[in-house]
Formats: structure tokens, sequence, C-alpha cells
């Protein structure tokens, strides 16, 4: 943890105007400063746990904190930077780091912010970055095959890695950079995120893009009959999914009912008995 006296941590909380029957609940903000985050951290959690349990009052009984957490629009960012940084035209800081979390303190996101200057030419760049991206093993804990689970997964599916971002210099560059005259010496760059596919609960093709850090190895066995086989055989290049085919599964115009969930009404002769009488 940073414990730079010349580094402080900028909480800034907000809730967005909500409107509810009988009833508008009006914009809401705070913000504060510290000199680690931990500390923005715990502050920030408490703060918004406080303001939902006011709005309680403002939604039937059995809605829970995550539940006006879900309805309310809110946003918990922490800014980190050092005072003594020089600002740019528009007021922000040369270089600071945004640490963007939940209600609950969880990180979904870590952006660093820097300009470059040469001469009079300045180059603006923001990439992603967690905590652990540093790591000389970043980008290679997972491979290509592999059966894994992502954090805070609301569907709880089982996905298998098709993309793996490998070492640091082969990172998907993803950064963004604003500038009319690019220039040399540009930090390094790119972005520790994988590709992992799967099938939701209709059977249906899903994907997403999840970093590294929400990541965890499935370690229970898929039976070899799990269609999740066929997407790893076709990404390890046991077998070949043709081009036609494979985009069939992409856009969802195949269904993989494993294992078997629902019956069609027709292969019932009660509910086909009813609509012959």
């Amino acid at each position: 943890m940073n414990t730079d006296k010349e580094t402080v941590f900028h909480i800034f909380l907000a809730t967005e105007e909500t409107i509810r029957p009988k009833v508008i609940i009006k914009q809401w903000g705070a913000s504060d400063v510290f000199y680690t985050l931990d500390e923005a951290v715990a502050a920030g959690v408490k703060a918004l746990d406080e303001r939902f349990a006011e709005l309680q009052e403002f939604f039937s009984d059995h809605w829970s904190k995550d539940d006006i957490a879900e309805d309310v629009g809110y946003q918990f960012i922490i800014y980190e930077y050092n005072p003594g940084v020089a600002r740019r035209e528009d007021g922000w800081w040369e270089e600071f780091v945004r640490w963007h979390f939940n209600h609950k303190g969880i990180l979904r996101e870590r952006i660093e912010n820097k300009a470059i200057r040469k001469g009079d030419n300045v180059d603006f760049y923001s990439t992603v970055r967690f905590p652990g991206d540093e790591a000389d093993d970043a980008g290679c804990k997972f491979n290509v095959g592999d059966f894994v689970t992502v954090a805070n997964d609301e569907n709880e599916l089982i996905y298998v890695v098709s993309h793996a971002p490998g070492k640091r210099e082969n990172w998907p560059k993803r950064f963004l950079i604003m500038s009319s005259s690019p220039i040399d010496n540009q930090p390094e760059s790119g972005e520790n995120f994988y590709t992992v596919d799967g099938f939701d609960s209709n059977g249906l093709f899903t994907h997403a893009h999840p970093h590294e850090s929400k990541l965890c190895r499935y370690e229970d066995a898929i039976p070899q009959d799990h269609p999740l086989q066929i997407l790893k055989k076709h990404y390890l290049g046991v077998i070949t999914i043709d081009d036609d085919m494979f985009d069939d599964i992409f856009s969802r115009r195949i269904i993989f009912d494993y294992p078997p969930k629902t019956r069609s009404w027709h292969t019932i002769p009660e509910l086909m008995d009813m609509v012959k009488k």
C-alpha cells in the first residue's frame, strides 16, 4: 500500500436523483481526502452504507441495501495523485490514478492517466491497470482452453478461455491516446484482459472480457459430452469448427441445451388433449 505522504487519495461519492412513487430522492454527494487507499475505501463503504440505510424508507420493506444500490445510480471513485504534479489546461493533474469501486468496496476498475510532453506536443493517455499487473507472471496465470469462473458473475457461469494476454509486451493495446502528433517514449501500455466464452442458462453462446484478477480456475470436472468441451477442443486446435458453423454459434442461432432442462408441450399428452377438446 502506498503510504508516501506526497500521495493523497481524494474520495468522491454520489447518488443520482431518483424518482419513486410519491417522492423524488434528490442527488447526494460527499468527498474527503486520505493518506492511504485503505482509509479512503473504508470511509466510502461506510458513507454509502449509511446513505442507502437512509433511503430504505422510500423503498418497499423487502428491499435490501444491495437492491437499492442496483436501483439508485451511484458513484464511488477515488482519485490518487500528488498535489505537486502540474495541472493540465482543463484543470486535471498531468498524472493521476482513478479507482472505481462498488458500494461494498470491491474494485471495479483502476485507470492510470498521464500526460507526456515533448516540446509543444502533449499526449494524454489512459490505460486500465489493476493491482498485480506489475508482477512477472501477470497475463500468464491462465491459458487458452482453461475452464474458469468470473468473480461477481450474477449467472455463475463456467467459461473456457479463448484468448489469454500472455506476457506484458503482448497485452492488447486498448489504452487511449489522444494526440495530433504522436511522440516517442510512450509509457508501457496494454491491458491484462482475457476473453472467455461459454453458454448461458438458455444454452446460447456468450462471452466476456474480464481482467485476470477477476478469474478463478474451475477445478471440478467438465463432462466430456458438455458443449464447453467443444469450444475447448476448437480453441486448442484438436478439432476445427468451420467459419460458417462458428458464426452460427457466435450469433446464437444454435441452442446447446445441456443438460436438457425443458420439455416441449407437444410431447405432453395431457396438454395436447386439452387443445383437442
